[in-house]
């Protein structure tokens, strides 16, 4: 293809016109960086030229350290590079919107944890005493429930203890026991142990509200996990964004000092020869307010530095999580040469599959969807009749109080509890809000799906078109470049003027502000194309 036969040519100018921007300059403004290149023939002219560009550099030298942007930044790091990596690093402890993520997870933890609890054992106790009458009696019963997770099977164990008072003969100080219609609660002397168990066939067989909870719980947690995990994708993307603006605009502010800075050396031979009478005062004055107006551009270029600073310090922390404004010191040296490779292959229908599978959406929505079918298995569960079997075993201890042995033996019982609802009004309308929350969650999870196909695509096409901006810029600064030096070749041989000779610097000089936007879009947009692939 075209495009892979040509790219190897864009790192090369890319290195050339953003590594060493001020050698870039030099190179273009050689002709007239002296003022012996501006018509200055005498000694004394060079003299005085030589005394007036020192005192210029100076100026601008403190001018520069005392812009808004390095008194802001004294508490940074100054002088070591910063790195995109030290910042998303940084962020991904002390980020406010990661720390709320990650106690939303916490809280879906506990919320499981909570959902867990429904199979905790139930301790259950009640006691009745009869002190007053013709039976005196006093009775005591504990049980120990123990629900599972096997079918709805729970099992139980307790004890009993059933008494009268004042053992003896009735109407002398004695008791004669429990009456009968007490339902059976007399005991031996040690009381009754119990065990059984409870196995629902029907309704909250195959499923019940306890383990219903616990699925449910357990898939919120992994969508807290997918949304922790989106968060730090648009985190890490919006941190890539800003920190490459930031870069960005620390280029521009070098460019626009190149620009300042030549205007500053030729306007010293200028001033010379219009002083000389060899050239017409008003092209000193033409390139005086050419200064002027570039040492605007210098002012304007580094406010922008300052604002790119102030917002990369929203997501630039220290280990208190306080932000941190980086000083023009920390900039990069250069922006990076755009990844042709990546360009290439961003577009493959491998790479939005894999996407697919990768985004935290994509997970947020299943889990959603196993959510809506749990309560759609409940809902429908509901709606069988309730057929539960249960057995029990007893036993009492010690001896009997009336002296009958027939609370001896051991007592095998077995029992079926059947329960069916005559109108099932409220679990068929469970039943059909589940089912249309499950349809929705279908609906919007092959939209999410479209959404992130979309988004790799997109990105793929931003990266093309950066990667072909970034060529024509590159181009376009060559020839800018070289019309730059013809008219000061043409202004040095007399046939031009000092209007035209800046017009062609401000026009490189554009030229390379279009490039390095080039190469910023490229680096957007690979930021883009790597959160729609869900990496960070």
């Amino acid at each position: 293809m075209a495009r892979p036969q040509r790219d190897p040519r864009i790192r090369v100018a890319v290195a050339l016109v953003l590594t060493a921007p001020a050698s870039l300059a030099q190179s273009t403004q050689t002709p007239q960086s002296t003022p012996a290149a501006q018509g200055s023939q005498t000694p004394q002219g060079a003299q005085a030229a030589q005394s007036t560009q020192t005192t210029q550099t100076t100026q601008a030298t403190q001018t520069t350290q005392a812009t808004p942007t390095a008194q802001a930044a004294q508490s940074s790091d100054s002088g070591a590079t910063l790195e995109l990596r030290s910042v998303v690093d940084s962020l991904q402890r002390v980020l406010p919107t990661l720390i709320a993520a990650e106690r939303d997870r916490d809280a879906a933890s506990a919320e499981l944890l909570a959902a867990e609890g429904g199979f905790d054992p139930q301790l259950r106790a009640r006691g009745t005493i009869v002190p007053l009458g013709y039976y005196r009696f006093g009775t005591f019963d504990v049980s120990v429930e123990q629900p599972t997770p096997l079918w709805g099977l729970s099992v139980f164990a307790g004890y009993r203890l059933g008494a009268p008072l004042f053992p003896g003969s009735p109407g002398v100080n004695g008791s004669p026991g429990i009456p009968s219609y007490s339902g059976g609660q007399e005991t031996n002397t040690m009381g009754e142990v119990r065990a059984g168990v409870t196995i629902p066939i029907l309704r909250n067989g195959l499923i019940d509200r306890r383990r219903a909870n616990i699925q449910v719980r357990s898939q919120g947690r992994q969508i807290a996990e997918a949304d922790l995990l989106r968060a730090r994708i648009d985190a890490t993307r919006v941190t890539t964004l800003r920190f490459w603006e930031w870069v960005a605009a620390g280029r521009k502010v070098i460019i626009a000092r190149d620009l300042l800075r030549v205007a500053r050396e030729r306007d010293v031979g200028l001033r010379t020869r219009a002083e000389a009478g060899d050239l017409p005062r008003y092209e000193w004055q033409d390139n005086q307010r050419t200064v002027l107006s570039r040492e605007s551009g210098v002012v304007n270029a580094q406010q922008l530095l300052q604002r790119a600073a102030i917002e990369l310090a929203l997501y630039y922390r220290d280990s208190e999580g306080r932000p941190i404004v980086a000083s023009d010191a920390q900039l990069p040296s250069a922006l990076p040469a755009p990844d042709v490779t990546l360009t290439v292959f961003a577009g493959q229908p491998a790479r939005e599959d894999e996407a697919v599978a990768r985004r935290p959406e994509m997970a947020r929505f299943g889990a959603q969807r196993a959510q809506a079918q749990v309560e759609v298995d409940v809902a429908r569960n509901q709606m069988l009749p309730t057929l539960d079997v249960v057995g029990q075993v007893s036993q009492d201890i010690g001896a009997s109080y009336s002296g009958s042995d027939t609370r001896g033996r051991t007592e095998v019982s077995a029992g079926v509890v059947i329960e069916v609802p005559l109108v099932m009004r409220q679990q068929i309308g469970r039943l059909r809000s589940a089912e249309a929350a499950l349809s929705r969650i279908e609906a919007q999870r092959t939209f999410a799906r479209d959404r992130v196909v979309a988004d790799v695509r997109d990105a793929a096409t931003q990266l093309r078109a950066a990667l072909d901006r970034v060529e024509i810029a590159r181009r376009e600064v060559d020839v800018a470049t070289q019309v730059e030096q013809a008219e000061r070749e043409r202004f040095r041989q007399g046939d031009s003027n000092i209007f035209l000779v800046n017009q062609r610097e401000q026009a490189t000089a554009e030229a390379r502000v279009r490039l390095v936007d080039a190469i910023t879009d490229w680096l957007r947009g690979r930021a883009a194309f790597r959160g729609a692939m869900g990496e960070y």
